[in-house]
Protein backbone atom coordinates (compact mmCIF):
# COMPACT_ATOMS: atom_id res chain seq x y z
CA UNK A 1 0.00 0.00 0.00
CA UNK A 2 1.77 3.22 -1.06
CA UNK A 3 1.78 6.28 1.44
CA UNK A 4 -0.96 7.91 0.04
CA UNK A 5 -3.16 5.53 -0.23
CA UNK A 6 -2.26 4.90 3.50
CA UNK A 7 -2.94 8.22 4.72
CA UNK A 8 -6.47 7.39 4.03
CA UNK A 9 -6.88 5.41 6.87
CA UNK A 10 -8.51 6.77 9.56
CA UNK A 11 -6.54 8.56 12.53
CA UNK A 12 -6.13 7.32 15.96
CA UNK A 13 -8.90 7.67 18.10
CA UNK A 14 -7.62 8.48 21.60
CA UNK A 15 -9.70 7.82 24.91
CA UNK A 16 -7.09 7.82 27.26
CA UNK A 17 -3.40 8.60 26.96
CA UNK A 18 0.09 7.27 29.18
CA UNK A 19 2.75 8.65 28.89
CA UNK A 20 5.65 6.74 27.28
CA UNK A 21 9.06 7.27 27.68
CA UNK A 22 11.37 5.68 25.19
CA UNK A 23 14.68 5.13 26.57
CA UNK A 24 17.65 3.84 24.26
CA UNK A 25 21.02 4.14 24.06
CA UNK A 26 21.06 5.76 27.45
CA UNK A 27 19.20 8.62 26.55
CA UNK A 28 18.24 11.26 29.43
CA UNK A 29 15.60 13.44 30.40
CA UNK A 30 17.64 16.25 28.68
CA UNK A 31 17.77 14.07 25.54
CA UNK A 32 14.09 13.83 24.64
CA UNK A 33 12.85 15.20 21.35
CA UNK A 34 10.27 18.20 23.41
CA UNK A 35 7.70 19.21 20.06
CA UNK A 36 8.35 18.82 16.52
CA UNK A 37 10.35 21.80 15.79
CA UNK A 38 13.18 20.61 18.05
CA UNK A 39 15.82 19.81 16.06
CA UNK A 40 18.37 18.27 18.47
CA UNK A 41 15.96 15.55 19.56
CA UNK A 42 17.34 11.98 19.93
CA UNK A 43 13.91 10.97 21.59
CA UNK A 44 10.39 12.54 23.14
CA UNK A 45 7.53 11.64 25.16
CA UNK A 46 4.92 10.78 23.22
CA UNK A 47 0.94 10.50 24.51
CA UNK A 48 -0.57 7.43 22.74
CA UNK A 49 -3.15 5.27 23.26
CA UNK A 50 -2.98 2.47 25.26
CA UNK A 51 -2.68 -1.02 23.34
CA UNK A 52 -3.20 0.88 20.18
CA UNK A 53 -0.32 1.58 17.20
CA UNK A 54 1.38 4.80 17.76
CA UNK A 55 4.89 6.20 16.09
CA UNK A 56 7.55 7.56 18.30
CA UNK A 57 10.36 10.18 17.61
CA UNK A 58 8.41 11.23 14.64
CA UNK A 59 9.38 12.93 12.21
CA UNK A 60 7.03 15.83 11.10
CA UNK A 61 7.79 16.02 7.44
CA UNK A 62 7.17 12.64 6.43
CA UNK A 63 5.20 13.64 3.10
CA UNK A 64 6.08 16.82 2.73
CA UNK A 65 9.92 16.79 2.51
CA UNK A 66 12.89 17.04 0.09
CA UNK A 67 15.12 14.61 -1.28
CA UNK A 68 18.64 16.00 -1.52
CA UNK A 69 22.22 14.17 -2.57
CA UNK A 70 24.47 15.26 0.06
CA UNK A 71 28.12 14.46 0.43
CA UNK A 72 28.90 14.96 4.23
CA UNK A 73 33.04 14.31 3.51
CA UNK A 74 35.37 16.57 1.87
CA UNK A 75 39.10 17.47 2.00
CA UNK A 76 40.61 20.95 0.56
CA UNK A 77 44.10 22.06 0.54
CA UNK A 78 43.34 23.38 4.12
CA UNK A 79 44.68 19.82 4.49
CA UNK A 80 45.52 17.30 2.31
CA UNK A 81 42.89 17.61 -0.07
CA UNK A 82 44.73 18.84 -3.64
CA UNK A 83 42.15 21.26 -4.69
CA UNK A 84 40.57 24.42 -3.25
CA UNK A 85 36.92 24.87 -1.35
CA UNK A 86 35.69 26.67 -4.52
CA UNK A 87 36.71 23.52 -6.98
CA UNK A 88 35.33 21.26 -4.91
CA UNK A 89 32.19 22.38 -4.32
CA UNK A 90 31.75 23.34 -7.84
CA UNK A 91 32.35 19.68 -8.87
CA UNK A 92 30.31 18.69 -6.33
CA UNK A 93 27.84 20.44 -7.85
CA UNK A 94 28.27 19.91 -11.10
CA UNK A 95 27.91 16.10 -10.01
CA UNK A 96 24.56 16.47 -9.10
CA UNK A 97 25.05 17.05 -5.00
CA UNK A 98 22.70 19.40 -3.74
CA UNK A 99 24.57 19.80 -0.29
CA UNK A 100 28.24 19.59 0.47
CA UNK A 101 30.68 19.48 3.39
CA UNK A 102 33.75 20.56 3.69
CA UNK A 103 35.50 18.84 6.30
CA UNK A 104 39.52 19.19 6.21
CA UNK A 105 41.47 17.66 8.71
CA UNK A 106 41.47 19.47 12.29
CA UNK A 107 44.99 18.69 12.75
CA UNK A 108 46.48 21.81 14.55
CA UNK A 109 49.34 22.34 12.55
CA UNK A 110 46.54 22.86 9.19
CA UNK A 111 44.69 25.65 8.10
CA UNK A 112 41.34 24.01 8.78
CA UNK A 113 38.63 26.37 11.05
CA UNK A 114 41.33 29.60 10.36
CA UNK A 115 39.34 32.68 9.48
CA UNK A 116 40.65 31.97 5.82
CA UNK A 117 38.65 28.68 6.12
CA UNK A 118 35.69 29.67 6.76
CA UNK A 119 35.90 32.89 4.50
CA UNK A 120 36.87 30.84 1.16
CA UNK A 121 33.10 29.04 2.46
CA UNK A 122 31.55 31.94 2.60
CA UNK A 123 32.63 32.85 -0.82
CA UNK A 124 32.00 29.73 -2.32
CA UNK A 125 28.44 29.46 -1.21
CA UNK A 126 28.12 32.89 -2.69
CA UNK A 127 29.37 32.08 -5.93
CA UNK A 128 27.57 28.37 -6.18
CA UNK A 129 24.13 29.55 -4.60
CA UNK A 130 22.70 26.38 -6.04
CA UNK A 131 24.26 23.74 -3.40
CA UNK A 132 24.19 24.18 0.52
CA UNK A 133 27.53 24.18 1.66
CA UNK A 134 28.02 22.64 5.45
CA UNK A 135 31.11 23.54 7.24
CA UNK A 136 32.94 21.40 9.21
CA UNK A 137 35.92 19.48 10.74
CA UNK A 138 37.68 15.87 10.55
CA UNK A 139 38.38 16.05 14.27
CA UNK A 140 41.45 13.46 15.32
CA UNK A 141 39.84 11.49 18.40
CA UNK A 142 42.07 11.42 21.31
CA UNK A 143 43.90 9.18 22.46
CA UNK A 144 44.00 7.78 19.56
CA UNK A 145 46.51 10.22 17.59
CA UNK A 146 44.70 10.34 13.98
CA UNK A 147 43.67 6.65 13.72
CA UNK A 148 39.89 7.25 14.74
CA UNK A 149 38.07 10.45 12.34
CA UNK A 150 35.06 11.77 13.27
CA UNK A 151 33.48 14.06 10.99
CA UNK A 152 32.09 17.45 12.76
CA UNK A 153 29.60 19.13 11.12
CA UNK A 154 27.00 22.08 11.87
CA UNK A 155 25.38 25.17 10.71
CA UNK A 156 26.92 27.52 8.40
CA UNK A 157 27.92 30.84 10.98
CA UNK A 158 29.45 28.74 14.12
CA UNK A 159 32.67 29.60 13.12
CA UNK A 160 33.75 30.10 17.02
CA UNK A 161 33.02 27.50 18.73
CA UNK A 162 34.55 25.25 15.73
CA UNK A 163 37.54 26.99 15.99
CA UNK A 164 37.71 26.78 19.79
CA UNK A 165 36.87 22.98 19.43
CA UNK A 166 40.05 22.07 17.00
CA UNK A 167 41.90 24.11 19.34
CA UNK A 168 41.13 22.05 22.76
CA UNK A 169 40.02 18.50 21.63
CA UNK A 170 41.44 17.53 18.49
CA UNK A 171 44.24 14.54 19.84
CA UNK A 172 46.46 14.53 16.77
CA UNK A 173 50.05 14.59 18.18
CA UNK A 174 48.45 16.07 21.70
CA UNK A 175 48.86 13.99 24.79
CA UNK A 176 47.61 16.38 26.66
CA UNK A 177 44.05 16.71 25.16
CA UNK A 178 40.91 16.03 27.20
CA UNK A 179 39.24 12.93 26.80
CA UNK A 180 36.82 12.08 24.07
CA UNK A 181 33.64 12.33 26.15
CA UNK A 182 34.41 15.50 27.68
CA UNK A 183 34.84 16.33 24.02
CA UNK A 184 31.55 15.53 22.91
CA UNK A 185 30.06 17.10 25.95
CA UNK A 186 31.35 19.92 25.13
CA UNK A 187 29.73 20.25 21.43
CA UNK A 188 26.39 19.51 23.26
CA UNK A 189 27.51 22.80 25.84
CA UNK A 190 28.44 24.56 23.22
CA UNK A 191 26.36 24.04 19.84
CA UNK A 192 23.33 24.19 21.49
CA UNK A 193 22.87 20.56 19.88
CA UNK A 194 23.09 21.61 16.50
CA UNK A 195 25.95 19.23 15.28
CA UNK A 196 26.65 16.47 13.81
CA UNK A 197 29.18 13.62 14.35
CA UNK A 198 29.66 10.64 13.02
CA UNK A 199 32.42 8.15 12.68
CA UNK A 200 34.46 7.61 9.47
CA UNK A 201 35.68 4.45 7.65
CA UNK A 202 35.35 3.19 10.65
CA UNK A 203 37.20 -0.20 10.76
CA UNK A 204 39.99 0.94 8.30
CA UNK A 205 42.57 0.67 11.51
CA UNK A 206 41.06 -1.89 13.68
CA UNK A 207 42.16 -5.36 14.17
CA UNK A 208 38.69 -6.49 16.52
CA UNK A 209 35.39 -5.89 14.56
CA UNK A 210 33.55 -5.70 18.17
CA UNK A 211 35.28 -2.83 18.82
CA UNK A 212 33.16 -0.60 17.13
CA UNK A 213 30.89 -2.06 19.28
CA UNK A 214 32.62 -0.87 22.37
CA UNK A 215 33.49 2.50 20.96
CA UNK A 216 30.21 3.88 19.48
CA UNK A 217 28.32 2.88 22.80
CA UNK A 218 31.60 4.92 24.76
CA UNK A 219 31.05 7.91 22.52
CA UNK A 220 27.30 8.27 22.32
CA UNK A 221 27.13 7.47 25.48
CA UNK A 222 26.85 11.25 26.71
CA UNK A 223 26.13 12.80 23.29
CA UNK A 224 23.27 13.97 21.48
CA UNK A 225 25.41 14.86 18.16
CA UNK A 226 26.69 11.39 17.62
CA UNK A 227 24.16 9.81 15.52
CA UNK A 228 25.96 6.90 13.53
CA UNK A 229 28.85 6.05 11.33
CA UNK A 230 30.05 5.50 7.56
CA UNK A 231 28.63 2.85 6.32
CA UNK A 232 30.56 2.78 3.29
CA UNK A 233 34.20 4.42 3.63
CA UNK A 234 35.29 7.12 0.43
CA UNK A 235 38.30 6.42 -1.55
CA UNK A 236 36.03 3.82 -3.21
CA UNK A 237 38.62 4.05 -6.66
CA UNK A 238 41.27 2.56 -4.89
CA UNK A 239 42.64 -1.23 -5.49
CA UNK A 240 42.03 -1.80 -1.67
CA UNK A 241 38.78 -0.23 -1.33
CA UNK A 242 38.68 2.62 1.01
CA UNK A 243 42.08 2.30 1.74
CA UNK A 244 41.53 -0.65 4.53
CA UNK A 245 45.09 -2.17 4.21
CA UNK A 246 44.64 -4.21 7.32
CA UNK A 247 42.85 -7.23 8.90
CA UNK A 248 39.07 -6.03 8.18
CA UNK A 249 38.54 -5.14 4.61
CA UNK A 250 35.75 -4.17 2.70
CA UNK A 251 32.85 -6.41 1.19
CA UNK A 252 31.40 -4.94 -1.96
CA UNK A 253 32.60 -1.42 -1.47
CA UNK A 254 31.19 -1.51 2.41
CA UNK A 255 32.33 -1.60 5.63
CA UNK A 256 32.12 -5.00 6.98
CA UNK A 257 30.25 -3.68 10.49
CA UNK A 258 27.46 -2.29 8.05
CA UNK A 259 28.06 -5.53 4.90
CA UNK A 260 28.32 -8.11 7.50
CA UNK A 261 24.66 -9.43 9.15
CA UNK A 262 25.03 -9.42 13.19
CA UNK A 263 28.09 -7.30 12.59
CA UNK A 264 28.65 -4.24 14.32
CA UNK A 265 25.85 -2.10 13.45
CA UNK A 266 23.44 -5.14 14.02
CA UNK A 267 24.56 -5.96 17.08
CA UNK A 268 24.21 -2.06 18.28
CA UNK A 269 20.74 -2.37 16.78
CA UNK A 270 19.93 -5.09 18.59
CA UNK A 271 20.84 -3.83 21.65
CA UNK A 272 19.12 -1.04 21.23
CA UNK A 273 21.31 1.89 20.26
CA UNK A 274 19.76 4.73 17.91
CA UNK A 275 22.74 4.06 15.27
CA UNK A 276 22.28 5.24 11.85
CA UNK A 277 25.15 3.96 8.97
CA UNK A 278 23.34 4.04 5.75
CA UNK A 279 25.78 6.70 4.94
CA UNK A 280 28.41 6.56 1.71
CA UNK A 281 30.70 9.89 1.15
CA UNK A 282 33.31 10.13 -0.66
CA UNK A 283 36.62 11.65 1.27
CA UNK A 284 37.57 13.24 -1.21
CA UNK A 285 41.39 14.00 -1.66
CA UNK A 286 41.94 14.13 -5.11
CA UNK A 287 41.16 11.46 -8.11
CA UNK A 288 45.10 11.05 -8.11
CA UNK A 289 44.29 9.40 -4.65
CA UNK A 290 42.09 6.71 -5.98
CA UNK A 291 39.02 9.18 -5.17
CA UNK A 292 35.91 9.84 -6.69
CA UNK A 293 34.65 13.60 -6.79
CA UNK A 294 32.13 13.96 -4.33
CA UNK A 295 28.11 12.76 -6.04
CA UNK A 296 30.62 11.00 -8.67
CA UNK A 297 30.20 7.88 -7.44
CA UNK A 298 29.20 7.38 -3.91
CA UNK A 299 25.73 9.11 -2.86
CA UNK A 300 23.97 9.45 0.45
CA UNK A 301 20.41 10.79 -0.08
CA UNK A 302 18.55 12.61 2.30
CA UNK A 303 14.95 13.47 3.18
CA UNK A 304 14.91 17.13 4.35
CA UNK A 305 12.68 19.34 5.30
CA UNK A 306 13.63 21.87 2.93
CA UNK A 307 16.54 23.05 0.88
CA UNK A 308 19.24 24.00 3.25
CA UNK A 309 22.02 23.00 5.67
CA UNK A 310 20.11 23.27 8.76
CA UNK A 311 17.69 20.95 7.46
CA UNK A 312 19.84 18.44 5.99
CA UNK A 313 21.58 18.43 9.46
CA UNK A 314 18.20 18.03 11.08
CA UNK A 315 17.18 14.87 8.78
CA UNK A 316 20.72 13.37 9.42
CA UNK A 317 19.90 13.30 13.01
CA UNK A 318 16.70 11.94 12.56
CA UNK A 319 17.94 9.27 10.28
CA UNK A 320 16.09 10.12 7.24
CA UNK A 321 18.81 8.74 4.91
CA UNK A 322 19.98 5.93 3.12
CA UNK A 323 23.02 5.49 0.85
CA UNK A 324 24.12 4.06 -2.67
CA UNK A 325 27.14 3.26 -4.44
CA UNK A 326 27.31 4.43 -8.77
CA UNK A 327 23.83 5.54 -8.32
CA UNK A 328 21.34 2.31 -8.90
CA UNK A 329 18.81 3.67 -6.74
CA UNK A 330 17.13 6.80 -5.69
CA UNK A 331 14.05 7.59 -3.07
CA UNK A 332 14.56 4.41 -1.35
CA UNK A 333 11.93 4.22 1.41
CA UNK A 334 11.86 1.50 4.24
CA UNK A 335 8.36 1.72 5.35
CA UNK A 336 6.43 -0.17 8.26
CA UNK A 337 2.41 -0.38 7.56
CA UNK A 338 0.07 -1.12 10.57
CA UNK A 339 -3.32 -0.59 10.91
CA UNK A 340 -4.51 1.92 13.48
CA UNK A 341 -1.48 4.39 11.99
CA UNK A 342 -2.81 7.28 9.57
CA UNK A 343 0.59 6.64 7.72
CA UNK A 344 3.79 4.04 7.45
CA UNK A 345 6.41 4.65 9.84
CA UNK A 346 9.98 5.70 8.06
CA UNK A 347 13.61 5.05 9.45
CA UNK A 348 14.59 6.81 12.30
CA UNK A 349 10.99 6.38 13.32
CA UNK A 350 9.90 3.73 16.08
CA UNK A 351 6.74 1.90 16.02
CA UNK A 352 4.52 0.49 18.26
CA UNK A 353 2.24 -2.22 17.43
CA UNK A 354 0.48 -2.91 20.16
CA UNK A 355 0.27 -6.72 18.97
CA UNK A 356 -1.33 -6.15 15.25
CA UNK A 357 0.73 -7.59 11.96
CA UNK A 358 2.17 -5.45 10.59
CA UNK A 359 3.64 -5.04 6.64
CA UNK A 360 7.21 -4.24 5.89
CA UNK A 361 7.55 -2.31 2.30
CA UNK A 362 10.48 -1.06 0.02
CA UNK A 363 9.46 1.46 -2.27
CA UNK A 364 12.26 3.02 -4.87
CA UNK A 365 12.83 4.68 -8.40
CA UNK A 366 15.67 3.00 -10.28
CA UNK A 367 17.39 5.25 -13.27
CA UNK A 368 17.81 3.28 -16.41
CA UNK A 369 21.24 4.54 -16.01
CA UNK A 370 24.09 4.33 -13.50
CA UNK A 371 25.70 7.62 -12.97
CA UNK A 372 28.58 6.02 -15.03
CA UNK A 373 26.05 6.12 -18.13
CA UNK A 374 25.62 1.88 -17.56
CA UNK A 375 22.36 -0.03 -17.99
CA UNK A 376 21.22 -0.01 -14.97
CA UNK A 377 19.10 -2.82 -12.95
CA UNK A 378 18.55 -3.90 -9.05
CA UNK A 379 19.27 -7.26 -9.07
CA UNK A 380 18.60 -8.99 -5.12
CA UNK A 381 16.60 -6.74 -2.37
CA UNK A 382 17.05 -8.21 1.24
CA UNK A 383 14.95 -7.40 4.39
CA UNK A 384 17.38 -7.76 7.53
CA UNK A 385 15.69 -8.04 11.02
CA UNK A 386 17.03 -8.18 14.13
CA UNK A 387 15.16 -10.10 17.17
CA UNK A 388 16.41 -10.58 20.64
CA UNK A 389 20.12 -9.83 19.42
CA UNK A 390 19.98 -12.08 16.17
CA UNK A 391 20.45 -10.72 13.06
CA UNK A 392 18.87 -12.53 9.84
CA UNK A 393 17.58 -12.27 6.14
CA UNK A 394 14.34 -12.65 6.71
CA UNK A 395 12.82 -11.75 2.84
CA UNK A 396 14.34 -11.26 -0.27
CA UNK A 397 13.25 -10.65 -3.79
CA UNK A 398 13.80 -8.96 -7.35
CA UNK A 399 12.34 -6.41 -8.83
CA UNK A 400 9.82 -6.85 -11.61
CA UNK A 401 8.19 -4.14 -13.47
CA UNK A 402 6.09 -1.62 -11.37
CA UNK A 403 5.19 -4.11 -8.59
CA UNK A 404 6.33 -3.36 -5.15
CA UNK A 405 10.14 -4.60 -4.96
CA UNK A 406 9.48 -5.92 -1.25
CA UNK A 407 6.35 -6.57 0.80
CA UNK A 408 6.18 -8.85 3.91
CA UNK A 409 3.87 -9.15 6.41
CA UNK A 410 5.34 -9.47 9.80
CA UNK A 411 3.98 -10.91 13.37
CA UNK A 412 5.94 -8.71 16.15
CA UNK A 413 7.67 -11.07 18.65
CA UNK A 414 7.47 -9.73 22.24
CA UNK A 415 10.58 -8.84 22.07
CA UNK A 416 10.03 -6.49 19.47
CA UNK A 417 12.33 -5.74 16.02
CA UNK A 418 14.79 -3.78 14.27
CA UNK A 419 14.17 -3.78 10.42
CA UNK A 420 16.61 -2.42 7.55
CA UNK A 421 17.38 -3.49 4.26
CA UNK A 422 19.71 -3.31 1.38
CA UNK A 423 20.01 -3.91 -2.49
CA UNK A 424 21.86 -5.70 -4.86
CA UNK A 425 23.21 -4.77 -8.41
CA UNK A 426 25.68 -7.84 -9.10
CA UNK A 427 28.93 -6.79 -11.08
CA UNK A 428 30.69 -9.91 -12.73
CA UNK A 429 34.08 -8.30 -12.94
CA UNK A 430 34.36 -6.74 -9.59
CA UNK A 431 31.99 -5.54 -6.25
CA UNK A 432 28.62 -5.46 -6.36
CA UNK A 433 27.11 -2.19 -6.29
CA UNK A 434 24.66 -1.94 -3.09
CA UNK A 435 22.34 0.51 -1.75
CA UNK A 436 21.20 0.31 2.18
CA UNK A 437 18.28 1.93 4.37
CA UNK A 438 18.29 2.76 8.10
CA UNK A 439 16.90 0.87 10.42
CA UNK A 440 12.83 1.10 11.90
CA UNK A 441 12.39 -0.48 14.89
CA UNK A 442 8.80 -2.01 16.26
CA UNK A 443 8.04 -2.11 19.60
CA UNK A 444 5.03 -4.71 20.49
CA UNK A 445 3.42 -2.94 22.99
CA UNK A 446 4.12 0.15 24.85
CA UNK A 447 5.02 -1.81 27.81
CA UNK A 448 8.16 -2.88 25.87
Amino acid sequence: MSTERFMLRRQLETTFAVAILLVISGCSEGDRQSGPDDKNAAFKVESVQEDQPAILNRIPWIGKGHWLKVDTHAHTTFSDGKFPIIAVVESARNHGCDVIAITDHASHDLGAASEQYFAQIRAAQKQFPEIEIIPGLEWNVPPYDGDEHVTVLTNPGNDAWLRQFKEDFDGYENTEVPPALEALRWIDKTAGGKAVLLLNHPSRKRVDPKSIVVDMVHWQSDSQSFIGFAGAPGHQNKAEVGSYLGKLTTIDRWDPATERIGGGWDQLLGSGHRIFAALAPSDFHSPAYGDYWPGEFSETWVYSPDRSAGGTLQALKAGSFFANHGGIAQHVVLSVECQGLERPVQPGETLIAAGKPVDVLLEMQVPELDLQGNANSIDEIELIAIIDGNASIIAKSTPKGTQTPLLQNFQVPSAGVVFRARGRRVVTDGPDLMFYTNPVRVLASSKS
